[in-house]
């Protein structure tokens, strides 16, 4: 079972002063989740791609090689690597130059975007989406199938791996982490009118951290019990926790990250 954390690097206003958070403080708490993740013992760090002025990184290869100078045995991805917009060759050397900075630690999620910006930002017209992605995607099957092909030939026959992402926040008691569902709320509510996104209730935030809900907040008891669930309904390989959104501190978001690491990973690795 690997265990990690994901950023989105969403850039959102501070809720005490109504001020949007600063890109270089939020880079900073991005760089220092990852230290503290690497220094915990969790298994990967995973960063999201997004070209909008709500989101902070443009660039995951750039900040994950910023991460990689100050880690040494986490795993470094991409969460996801826009590749119907990208130069599959262009990925490609990013990457691999990452590779080179971390010591073998990078990894590439190839997906496509959930959201229109990239592709007038790019040039591309979206009535080309799935050709898009098909065509970019296959400039990279060849590597796919001959890494496969190698693997098989070494008796390590081709198994296919199961993650999940998830938002989280493991809090000191059950009150204190559904505490934070005002930085939830202001995580996914449209920013502008016409916007995208949609307004989470309490009431449906509170449904969505009982004990069969989607949402992993609460206790390090209750997260417990609730991924070991969806471990034995999914056979999970990896898990990805979304730890920060919706201008969460950063204190609590190393609250959270520890609490993950040392009371929630021991008994999911069991």
């Amino acid at each position: 079972m690997e265990l990690g954390i994901l950023s989105l690097g969403d850039l959102q206003r501070d809720q005490r002063t109504g001020r949007p958070h600063r890109p270089v403080d939020r880079m900073a708490e991005i760089l220092g989740h990852a230290v503290l993740a690497d220094q915990l013992g969790l298994d990967v760090f995973a960063l999201g791609e997004h070209h909008s002025a709500e989101f902070l990184t443009s660039s995951p290869a750039v900040v994950l090689a910023a991460a990689a100078a100050s880690t040494s045995r986490i795993r470094l991805t991409s969460a996801t690597t826009l590749l119907g917009v990208a130069d599959p060759v262009r990925v490609y050397e990013d990457f691999a130059s990452l590779d080179l900075i971390s010591r073998g630690r990078a990894e590439v999620i190839a997906g496509r975007s959930a959201f229109v910006e990239p592709f007038a930002l790019f040039g591309y017209d979206t009535a080309d989406y799935d050709a898009l992605f098909a065509e970019k995607l296959g400039h990279l099957r060849p590597l796919m199938d001959a890494y496969r092909a190698a693997g098989e030939r070494a008796g390590h026959p081709d198994q296919l791996k199961v993650a999940i992402s998830t938002h989280f926040h493991a809090g000191a008691d059950p009150a204190k982490a559904r505490a934070a569902y005002p930085y939830y709320h202001e995580y996914l509510r449209p920013k502008r009118p016409g916007g995208r996104g949609f307004v989470v209730s309490r009431g449906a935030f509170e449904a969505g951290t009982s004990r069969h809900g989607a949402i992993m907040v609460g206790s390090a008891g209750e997260i417990t019990d609730k991924l070991l669930d969806a471990i034995k309904a999914l056979g999970l390989d990896r898990i990805f926790a979304q730890v920060d959104r919706g201008g969460l501190p950063a204190a609590l978001v190393g609250e959270s990250i520890a609490r993950y690491a040392t009371e929630i990973a021991p008994a999911l690795r069991l």
